[in-house]
């Protein structure tokens, strides 16, 4: 079983806003909400063949590389991660593909931790880093997890202690612009309360420091959000507020909120939390969680896509695609305006002359129906083209938009008339898009800076972009070459 035994940053940044109450003020910067977020680089560490390795990232990489390179144990990160986090079936054993845990490190040396890290950029500009350590000693445990956000920030949980810890001076720094803070914080003292509460080293009483907080800071733009006091309550909230938030450590809110508060001399707690707006939170925490649901599209079994499957609710795209057509039969029930985007789209640039509907047999099983134009019946799921399955796969991924979209070999299956096309749909969506391939019908349509080059030495697989993108395009011109020729033989 996968024993998640230390629970998610994820769930404990909320859980933190609780803990701190009594502790420290949540500034929490509310006129700076900023909820787009885009994924920046990936760093790799003892997975597979990437001992240390950093994968810069754009709208659209093209990785390239020769075989065993690495290209697919990156996609292979995401299928990975997919299992850990991103799928409800049992048994929950991310690693059975690879059939052991010590096939998923470095050296199959079990003794290693392997890392992943995720950096991201919102739309502010302001870079957030969020990393895990898992243990691959005989199961696959996720032993630590890193947030930081921006400046502000950092959030570490080893084991069952998080440590919570801000940049030097953020809160003078917040306010000093704008007012004094020492003098606003001096003011308070002349106030009359009966409860105190200790900030920055110094006693203040309580009512008139959470007036100082809404008034002071108010005027500068900033606002704070605090839990009531009591543990069920959290809970409720919790699950008020973020119900489709999938935990980490794969346990319910109850279950995580009553673990954590009954065994109160296993958690531990240091430090205070600065933080963007509880918005900004909750929708970084979202993004987080989707990152971890990726589009991994790799070899499509057409014999079983093309097999009638029983209708059941799920837009979860297995790796193999094999449950293509129920994913497909979802969306059209479920989002009908997105569905004739994909039927517009794939009769626009791919195949002009069919039609697509669905139909239910007797035992509960669904099954795509394709007509062709001028046709009379409908063509068998047996002689169907492979490539419209293809193109079906990564027209659903485009239009679902996840955080990213992973395909292996892009162009099987695709006729170099359709690459292009697919190319274009891929910059254009939200999704960060990573795709391999060793075809130079793919690298020839897209531009230098868009390339991934994965080469494998002694300290295991590296990723580099091509430098002075401009001066190459420049020689390429000048000598008649292509993309391909300078990538595949430079």
């Amino acid at each position: 079983m996968l024993m998640m035994r230390a629970y998610s940053v994820l769930f404990l940044l909320e859980c933190v806003f609780e803990i701190f109450i009594w502790l420290s003020v949540l500034v929490l910067l509310g006129g700076m909400v900023s909820c787009g977020f885009r994924l920046r680089s990936i760093v790799l560490r003892n997975f597979l063949s990437f001992k240390d390795a950093v994968l810069d990232l754009g709208r659209l990489n093209i990785v390239v590389g020769p075989n065993a390179s690495g290209k697919s144990n990156l996609i292979n990160l995401f299928r990975f991660l997919r299992l850990c986090f991103g799928v409800s079936e049992e048994p929950r054993l991310p690693y059975l593909p690879w059939w052991s845990s010590r096939n998923l490190v470095w050296g199959f040396d079990e003794s290693l931790p392997v890392k992943v890290g995720f950096v991201i950029e919102d739309s502010a500009g302001r870079s957030i880093y969020y990393g895990l350590v898992f243990s691959m000693a005989g199961d696959v445990s996720l032993e630590e997890e890193e947030l930081v956000i921006g400046d502000f920030t950092r959030v570490v949980r080893r084991g069952r202690v998080v440590e919570v810890s801000n940049s030097e001076g953020i809160v003078e720094k917040l306010a000093g612009d704008k007012l004094s803070f020492r003098s606003a914080v001096e003011s308070c003292f002349r106030e009359e309360g009966s409860r105190f509460v200790v900030f920055m080293g110094t006693e203040v009483r309580a009512e008139v420091f959470e007036r100082f907080v809404d008034e002071v800071l108010g005027k500068l733009g900033y606002s704070r959000f605090v839990l009531k006091k009591g543990f069920s309550e959290l809970s409720l909230v919790l699950l008020n507020e973020i119900k489709d938030m999938c935990l980490l450590a794969r346990t319910s809110y109850g279950e995580v909120v009553g673990k954590m508060f009954i065994d109160e001399k296993g958690f531990g707690v240091s430090g205070a939390l600065v933080v963007p707006s509880r918005e900004y939170l909750l929708s970084l925490c979202s993004y987080l969680l989707r990152l971890f649901k990726p589009f991994v599209i790799g070899p499509i079994n057409f014999s079983v896509v093309k097999e009638p499957v029983y209708a059941r609710r799920e837009d979860f795209l297995e790796y193999d695609c094999r449950n293509l057509v129920n994913v497909l039969y979802n969306m059209y029930l479920s989002d009908r305006e997105k569905w004739e985007e994909l039927v517009y789209l794939l009769k626009t640039y791919f195949f002009p002359d069919i039609d697509l509907s669905f139909r239910l047999t007797e035992t509960g099983k669904v099954m795509l129906v394709v007509r062709e134009k001028g046709l009379e019946h409908p063509i068998p799921p047996t002689n169907l083209p492979s490539g419209l399955y293809k193109v079906l796969a990564l027209l659903l991924a485009v239009l679902l938009e996840p955080p990213i979209i992973a395909v292996d070999e892009l162009e099987n299956s695709l006729h170099p008339g359709f690459i292009d096309s697919v190319l274009s749909l891929l910059r254009d969506c939200e999704s960060t898009c990573i795709v391999t391939t060793h075809s130079p019908a793919v690298l020839d349509l897209v531009d230098l800076s868009e390339v991934v080059v994965v080469e494998k030495g002694p300290e295991g697989s590296k990723f580099s972009r091509i430098r002075d993108v401009d001066e190459v395009k420049k020689w390429l011109q000048k000598v008649k070459a292509s993309v391909s020729d300078y990538v595949f033989y430079r």
